[in-house]
């Protein structure tokens, strides 16, 4: 009996709660769903040069379309349609396991920020609450569209006839090889892919291997490099014992390439050493090779050939993006760098015609062509005039890359326009101006689209708290106004019930800003509100705020500024990209756009001066800049026309 007892003692009664674990199973389908989700967004992107599946906005989640179920035609317009995706990107629309399979509803939503970050979610998560996925899904790297000469060179002291420009790991050296002097010259850059940071380090001359180098690789470590000739039609490998260290190159061995094209150009390799890819002007092909040791020439076999003659005639080097589905090729008849695309990675068999680039502006020969790790950036080496040419490839926020767009008439209700700001998702605009004494609201069917933006009678008297309001902005969720008082040199705070519905407005408090700008034009914040900048007529300075608490002018203390007098005498816009490494600032005398790097976030005292745009064309009188929340439209406020202009600014995100 007492044995009995004991044994029951140790018997431990679980309690199994079956809808609870039934929850667990349906929330990790989720996970997974919205894995697939975003995996799918992510490679459309890749797949499409930066473009998003239809329907995806910023700051504003919608549900994902249940195209299985109803006709994509037939799916709301605050749905994302995602059928196009289907099924190379996404094998079918997923559905959540609780969700009905008769309906557009899946359960599933999605939404993206001003950075290109989409994220998925699944609202109705019942025990794991984390089933959603954000990351950059987005990005307009090595898309030969967004590419913008950026007014870099390097001038090639020595090499005076280059062929070919590649980079170590970190950007920190650039070699070049000179076709004439067969020599491979080595350059320091104190800036990393800066080119006009380089300085001449050393060289070392292949003229022993062959009389007419045109191309060059390294291996992954630099330990290894390759260079590439036309004078034997052979690669040539050189040991180095000190990584990317010419003084301590050693010719290795030689692989002979003749029985492929008679007048190599180009070398490179995929990311593990196992395919060697060279390229001709003789019979205008990519070859590719495989190598069964990594980077051991002596195991090369020749693989198959791409014809790009259908581009160019003259083929000068051949590079890849760094997942291998993207193909680049340099061409001097057309003086162009053409891309590809390679459905399967580093098989040029998979590989498509996609767009071209021209160069001629800079080179009309063009040979040589590589790109930053991240590939933000693409340099070029030509040797029309035997120099080093550096390219931006991501445009967003470059001013230099501005193109007038469309206007939009504000006289009916405003005759002295001063300043205009934007709801989060572009779909309400903002206007307040010194004749008036109004913020007036509109609304745009299309997102950041004059075109479609119509007035909605809705407008909010300032007069009562200054005679001469010159600017508008908003919080990040359109709770906060603030209105700038020329007049008073003051900023006014008010409270919105119901965000960017001016209806709702009611004054809450002010700032005086007198104490450094007696006539102040313009008001704008950081994106958490911890910062505040304002700029006016008087000072040609732009002045900055701390705030203990965001968006609480209350707690407002002046902290810096920045002279901008050199540029113009009128300070009337003002304007940050996303994260605070660029500043705009609009000039009211001479009518332009002036833009600041700032190798700080929001810090004045890091800004240095970069560059400008004209805007004379459109208006005489500029009055306020902003940018939509990707930086590829640019939107400025003209007084002598009483118009808001847009400007394309980018690569559409």
């Amino acid at each position: 009996m007492v044995a009995a007892i004991g044994i029951l003692a140790g018997i431990v009664v679980v309690a199994i709660n079956p809808q609870r674990q039934l929850g667990k199973v349906r929330d990790a389908e989720r996970q997974s769903e919205v894995g697939a989700i975003q995996d799918g967004i992510k490679q459309y992107a890749s797949d499409t040069d930066g473009r998003y599946p239809s329907g995806i906005e910023v700051k504003t989640y919608k549900e994902v379309c249940d195209t299985e179920a109803v006709d994509p035609s037939s799916c709301p317009s605050d749905y994302v349609d995602l059928s196009e995706l289907v099924p190379k990107q996404l094998a079918a629309i997923p559905r959540d396991p609780q969700a009905s399979d008769t309906n557009e509803d899946t359960g599933y939503e999605v939404a993206r920020d001003g950075n290109g970050n989409v994220t998925v979610k699944a609202p109705d998560t019942e025990v794991d609450t984390s089933a959603k996925r954000a990351g950059r899904t987005l990005s307009v790297a090595y898309s030969l569209s967004s590419a913008s000469y950026d007014n870099n060179k390097a001038v090639t002291t020595r090499a005076t006839d280059p062929h070919d420009a590649v980079f170590n790991g970190d950007g920190s050296k650039m070699f070049v090889v000179d076709n004439d002097k067969t020599k491979v010259y080595s350059y320091n850059l104190s800036t990393a892919y800066d080119i006009g940071s380089a300085s001449y380090n050393q060289n070392l001359d292949v003229s022993g291997q062959d009389s007419g180098p045109t191309g060059m690789a390294f291996n992954g470590d630099g330990t290894k490099m390759f260079v590439v000739g036309y004078g034997n039609d052979m690669v040539y490998s050189y040991d180095m014992s000190t990584a990317y260290d010419l003084a301590s190159a050693s010719y290795n061995q030689s692989f002979d390439m003749s029985d492929q094209d008679g007048a190599l150009t180009g070398v490179t390799f995929n990311g593990d050493g196992t395919k060697m890819f060279t390229i001709g002007y003789n019979d205008d092909n990519v070859y590719s090779y495989n190598v069964s040791t990594a980077y051991d020439l002596s195991t090369a076999s020749y693989n198959q050939s791409f014809d790009v003659s259908g581009q160019d005639g003259g083929g000068r080097a051949v590079e890849f993006n760094g997942d291998g589905t993207k193909m680049y090729v340099s061409g001097q008849s057309n003086e162009n760098i053409y891309s590809y695309n390679l459905s399967t990675a580093y098989d040029i068999s998979s590989a498509s015609y996609n767009q071209s680039f021209d160069t001629s502006g800079q080179d009309s020969k063009p040979a040589g062509v590589t790109f930053k790790d991240d590939g933000s950036k693409m340099i070029i080496a030509g040797y029309e005039y035997d120099d080093v040419y550096s390219y931006d490839v991501s445009t967003a926020y470059d001013i230099s890359t501005a193109s007038y767009n469309q206007n939009f008439d504000v006289s009916g209700e405003e005759a002295s326009p001063a300043g205009v700001a934007f709801n989060g998702d572009g779909s309400k605009m903002f206007i307040v101006g010194y004749q008036s004494d109004y913020v007036h609201s509109y609304d745009l069917s299309t997102a950041y689209d004059l075109d479609t933006a119509s007035y909605n009678q809705k407008k909010f008297d300032v007069s009562n708290q200054d005679g001469d309001p010159t600017d508008v902005t908003f919080n990040g969720d359109g709770t906060k106004m603030f209105v700038m008082g020329y007049d008073n040199s003051r900023v006014f705070s008010y409270d919105l019930s119901t965000a960017y519905d001016l209806n709702t407005a009611s004054y809450n408090q002010n700032f005086s800003v007198s104490g450094q700008e007696t006539k102040p034009t313009e008001v704008t914040f950081n994106g958490d509100g911890t910062k505040m900048f304002v700029i006016g007529f008087n000072n040609d300075t732009v002045y900055s705020y701390d705030l203990s608490t965001a968006y609480d002018i209350s707690s407002a203390s002046y902290n810096q500024s920045l002279d901008v007098s050199g540029k113009d005498g009128a300070l009337t816009g003002i304007a940050f990209n996303d994260d605070g490494s660029k500043m705009f600032v609009a000039g009211y005398n001479n009518d332009n756009i002036y833009s600041y790097n700032m190798s700080a976030s929001y810090d004045l005292s890091s800004a240095s001066y970069n560059q400008k745009f004209g805007l004379s064309a459109q208006d005489g009188r500029v009055r306020d800049v902003r940018f939509n929340g990707e930086g590829t439209k640019m939107f400025i406020m003209g007084d002598d026309t009483d118009a808001v202009y847009r400007y394309s600014t980018g690569t559409e995100k």
